[in-house]
């Protein structure tokens, strides 16, 4: 094993950044990755960055700000890991975030001869990374809607590189203690399992909540960018001395502030103290979301909060007594988009079939094949 530090393997997680936001302006989200990456002094002894997934929120268009700001920040990442010879590892996340955009990395290494220790992983894949002397198993999300299929997946893979586990698994997706108790999703990986392949951790993006359990990590998404994320936001940073690891979680100062307001039963006037209480000395451009129920007196005020406090983004939320506002908030938090393209259409469609009749089954392959 070849690193910096002769007795630990250095390296860091950045997860769910999620570049071109709607709400969390991308200026801020790189000038934080800025500062606790590329101006941050430790992170020149890491010997691997990896990014496991949604480095991008949406679809960029060429002439949007966003995607000249984020080309640039890629390339300042990729000089600033050749130039102190670290490792990046990049995993494809979500299909409605990322988009398989974020392999715009690649050509940005090779176009503009920066020449990183780059590697981009969009399917499951099993790598070893020979001079730190370890393996690594990668899945991006999304493979398969049965996560027994990407377990099968999982083993067979290891079996055909003749490997029985590997020291780490960076994942995009969620394991099933992330979902509520009552909640049975047939995508959600078993913990279990990958904890019974995997040596030193798991390491898996998508929820953005921080979180360690077990072997595995869940690092959270590097900044704040919705309510109900009021939770210190960061990155992982580790230090694998073969027998023990040492995990830290280096908390992102700047991120953007979210912050919910309850108001509930207060007079106009002592709302308005609270929210002047709150906002006082938060940064411009803070996000706010006052609650509490229609028929408080202050319910009406939304306005009034709005030209006190004008540099700082507002919304509402009032419930009314039957309390349907807070039912179409959980559905709206409960719906989980399913991307469909030419490179997983056919994969879907065959796992929608309802039928053992194989001649059905095999025209329906030949008719996919022919169309796409």
């Amino acid at each position: 094993m070849t690193t910096k530090n002769s007795d630990y393997l250095y390296w860091m997680v950045a997860s769910d950044i999620h570049l071109h936001h709607p709400r969390t302006p991308t200026r801020l989200i790189i000038e934080n990755l800025d500062r606790d990456i590329i101006r941050n002094p430790e992170a020149r002894l890491l010997d691997i960055i990896w990014i496991p997934g949604d480095l991008l929120d949406r679809l960029l268009t060429v002439p949007d700000i966003d995607n000249h700001l984020i080309t640039m920040f890629l390339g300042r990442l990729l000089r600033f890991c050749k130039k102190h010879d670290i490792a990046l590892r990049i995993l494809e996340g979500t299909g409605s975030h990322d988009y398989s955009q974020s392999a715009i990395i690649v050509t940005i290494n090779e176009a503009m001869g920066i020449d990183a220790d780059l590697r981009y992983y969009n399917k499951l894949s099993y790598d070893t990374e020979e001079r730190f002397g370890i393996s690594v198993l990668y899945v991006p999300d999304e493979l398969n809607a049965d996560a027994t299929v990407t377990w099968k997946q999982t083993q067979k893979l290891l079996s055909d590189f003749g490997a029985t586990h590997v020291d780490y698994a960076i994942m995009h997706g969620m394991f099933e203690f992330q979902l509520p108790a009552h909640v049975n999703d047939l995508s959600a990986h078993l913990s279990s399992r990958f904890e019974s392949i995997v040596r030193k951790h798991v390491v898996i993006g998508h929820h953005h909540t921080h979180r360690i359990e077990g072997k595995i990590i869940v690092p959270g998404s590097f900044d704040r960018l919705a309510h109900n994320e009021e939770m210190a936001k960061g990155s992982i940073w580790c230090k694998d001395y073969g027998n023990r690891t040492e995990v830290k979680f280096l908390e992102n100062v700047g991120a953007k502030i979210y912050k919910s307001i309850h108001i509930g039963g207060l007079s106009i006037d002592e709302a308005i103290a609270r929210v002047d209480a709150v906002v006082e000395g938060k940064p411009p451009g803070s996000a706010f979301l006052v609650k509490g129920s229609s028929e408080d007196p202050a319910s009406k005020a939304g306005d009034l909060f709005k030209s006190r406090h004008d540099k700082y983004v507002w919304s509402f939320s009032f419930e009314r007594e039957d309390k349907t506002s807070q039912r179409i908030e959980e559905m709206e938090v409960s719906y989980t988009p399913v991307r469909i393209d030419k490179d997983n259409l056919p994969s879907l469609t065959m796992e929608r079939l309802a039928t053992d009749d194989q001649t059905i089954r095999k025209l329906s392959a030949s008719l996919l094949a022919n169309v796409l």
